[in-house]
C-alpha cells in the first residue's frame, strides 16, 4: 500500500514540476483535409500571413476575425507622410517545431504561367505584335486560369510550423506589418544556405501609412509550410521587416533538392511584370524576391 502511495505522489510531483513550454502557442481551430506539402518546385509565397499580434502567452485564433477600428487606433501609429527610416530592432524569429498548425494563404503547388507566345506585355502586344482576336482571347483565358488556380490554392489548409517574431528589446518596435516578407531557406549538399521559396505579392497592392506597435516581449505569429521530401537537411526562415533582414533558428527538416532550382523564375517575372528587362533589372527583381544569398 505504501508503495502505491509513493508512486501516486511521484506522479503528482512530476505533473506539477513539468517544464513550461518555452514559447507561446498559437491555437487554431481543428481542420479537416489538411494538406501535407511535398513539392518538387520552388514555391511562391505571396505574403506573410499574420495569425496573431501582441501576445506573450498562448493565443487562440479565429481565422475569420476582423479587427475593429478601436483595435487599429490602439495598436498602430499613423504617419501623414510615410518616409520614416526604421532601425533594425532586436527581433527574435523562432520556428517552434513542437507542434504544427493548419493555415491557408499558400500556393502549395507550383502554378505554371502561360507559355511565352501567350503573354501580353504592357503595351498589349504579344511578341512585339498586335495579337489576333483568337490569340487575344486565348491569352486572356490562360492568364485568368493561372490566376484562378493560385487563388484557389490559397484557400486550402496546409500543415505548417508556427513562426514567432518576438520583440527582444526593452522598447516598442514599429513594424510595417503589411510588407513583411518571409521565405524558407535550406542547406544544400555543399553546406550553403539556398532559398527554396520566393516572395512576391502578385495580387493587388497594399498601401499603408501606419506601423504596428510591437511591445517588448510581445510576439507576432506567422506560419511556414512544413515540407516533406527525400532530402534531410537544415531549414530556416528569412524575413524582411522594415527593409532589414532577420533569420530564424535552424531546424531539421525534409525537402526535395529540386526546390533549389530557380529555372522557372524568369518565366514568372516575364508574365507578372509584363515588360522586357535586361539582366541587371532581372537580378534586382530576384533580390526583391529574397533570392539573394546574404549569409
Amino acid at each position: 500500500m505504501k508503495k502505491i502511495i509513493c508512486i501516486v505522489i511521484l506522479l503528482i510531483f512530476s505533473f506539477c514540476t513539468k517544464e513550461k513550454h518555452p514559447y507561446p502557442r498559437i491555437i487554431v481551430p481543428q481542420q479537416k483535409n489538411v494538406v501535407e506539402v511535398n513539392s518538387k518546385e520552388m514555391l511562391h509565397i505571396s505574403y506573410a500571413n499574420i495569425l496573431a499580434q501582441g501576445f506573450e502567452n498562448d493565443v487562440n485564433i479565429n481565422y475569420n476575425k476582423d479587427f475593429s477600428e478601436d483595435y487599429y487606433k490602439s495598436n498602430y501609429k499613423y504617419f501623414k507622410d510615410f518616409d520614416t527610416i526604421l532601425p533594425k530592432y532586436d527581433l527574435k524569429v523562432i520556428i517552434d517545431t513542437s507542434y504544427t498548425i493548419a493555415n491557408n494563404g499558400f500556393e502549395y503547388k507550383f502554378v505554371n504561367v502561360p507559355p511565352k507566345e501567350y503573354r501580353f506585355k504592357r503595351d498589349n502586344l504579344i511578341g512585339g505584335k498586335l495579337p489576333s482576336k483568337i490569340l487575344r482571347e486565348k491569352s486572356i483565358k490562360l492568364m485568368q486560369q493561372c490566376i484562378n488556380t493560385c487563388v484557389n490554392e490559397m484557400k486550402v489548409m496546409v500543415n505548417c510550423f508556427p513562426v514567432l517574431i518576438k520583440n527582444g528589446d526593452d522598447k516598442t518596435a514599429f513594424i510595417n506589418d503589411a510588407y513583411i516578407k518571409i521565405i524558407q531557406e535550406a542547406k544544400d549538399v555543399d553546406g550553403v544556405w539556398k532559398p527554396i521559396e520566393f516572395s512576391h505579392q502578385s495580387y493587388g497592392c497594399s498601401v499603408t501609412s501606419s506601423l504596428y506597435k510591437l511591445k517588448p516581449k510581445n510576439n507576432i505569429g506567422l506560419s511556414m509550410i512544413k515540407y516533406n521530401g527525400n532530402f534531410k537537411t537544415k531549414i530556416r526562415t528569412k524575413l524582411q521587416i522594415n527593409n532589414h533582414y532577420y533569420y530564424s533558428n535552424e531546424i531539421e527538416g525534409k525537402i526535395n533538392r529540386t526546390q533549389f532550382n530557380q529555372n522557372k523564375i524568369y518565366d514568372y517575372v516575364d508574365f507578372y511584370f509584363q515588360r522586357e528587362m535586361d539582366e541587371k533589372e532581372f537580378n534586382e527583381i530576384k533580390n526583391n524576391f529574397l533570392l539573394k544569398n546574404d549569409l
